[in-house]
């Protein structure tokens, strides 16, 4: 089936000049019912200003922010920056605000850059708050129709997948999107060091009252995936070859807290401290003190 929006739809849009605003690929029922519930949601975090993706930031979201602009999404910018070629495609899979896409296109402007996410509330808020030229369709990201095969050099989704309800069919539309040789590169939480913030144990020991944050999430945020797994399931997807990278030893909560508590010159002290740690640790060290996985997956 025909894509949705066509490399020629958009190559037009670029050479106009002129971007239209977010456009809406069509949904199912139940894709639409999860939009009214992201779109909810990611108003909130918007009104509350405590988005990685909102300004201004606090403290604590800061020094989480750049630790991760470092250790994860910058990491894989970085790379994504030096292979490339040309003019590539590349579509910021399930990318809320476009800001992975916006980083991309600061480095690399000769980029094509496309985001998909089933928010256009975070869409829109990219749109008034990036100049790069990205863009964006409003639609579910695991639906394949929205866009034709072999569209895209390279799909990048950080910090997505495990919102994902049907992981296999995702990473199966993915690929359906890349062109032959493309690639996919995933970010995502680490199974083995799972907690947005501290886990209720800690909290305990801490003197902390139980956690509202799910409460407020609703049923958003709803997976860890071990790296296993996740690698498993791109290579049962038909990908050739699956790396694998924990990154980010500072964590987030430890980081917030730290921040929280002391400071936030010491919590950007520590964020340093735990990237030299990185840098010398052996795998194994990853496994338990990474809060995000890399996957890098090779059609």
């Amino acid at each position: 089936m025909t894509g949705f929006i066509t490399r020629q739809e958009i190559a037009q849009w670029r050479e106009s000049g002129a971007l239209p605003g977010v456009q809406h690929a069509p949904r199912t029922p139940e894709a639409e019912r999860l939009r009214a519930t992201i779109n909810q949601y990611s108003t909130f975090r918007i009104e509350k200003g405590d988005g990685w993706w909102c300004a201004p930031l606090t403290p604590a979201t800061r020094v989480v922010r750049e630790h991760n602009i470092r250790r994860g999404r910058g990491k894989v910018v970085d790379q994504l920056s030096r292979e490339l070629p040309q003019g590539a495609w590349v579509l910021d899979w399930a990318g809320g605000t476009g800001w992975l896409a916006s980083m991309l296109l600061k480095r690399r402007p000769d980029l094509v850059a496309v985001s998909v996410d089933i928010s256009d509330v975070l869409q829109e808020w990219g749109r008034a708050n990036y100049a790069e030229p990205i863009v964006y369709i409003s639609g579910d990201a695991t639906s394949r129709h929205i866009f034709e095969a072999g569209m895209f050099d390279a799909i990048v989704g950080a910090e997505c997948v495990e919102h994902f309800p049907n992981l296999a069919s995702a990473v199966e539309t993915a690929r359906f999107w890349l062109k032959e040789k493309g690639t996919l590169v995933v970010t995502t939480p680490n199974a083995g060091f799972w907690a947005p913030e501290p886990p209720e144990s800690v909290r305990r020991l801490l003197g902390r009252p139980p956690s509202t944050e799910h409460e407020e999430r609703g049923d958003i945020y709803d997976q860890s995936i071990p790296s296993n797994v996740l690698k498993e399931t791109m290579l049962g997807a038909g990908f050739r070859t699956v790396e694998v990278e924990f990154t980010q030893y500072g964590g987030e909560w430890p980081l917030r807290g730290i921040c929280n508590d002391f400071g936030q010159t010491p919590a950007q002290l520590a964020a340093r401290f735990m990237e030299a740690v990185e840098a010398i640790a052996p795998r194994s060290v990853g496994r338990k003190l990474g809060f995000t996985q890399i996957f890098w997956g090779r059609k």
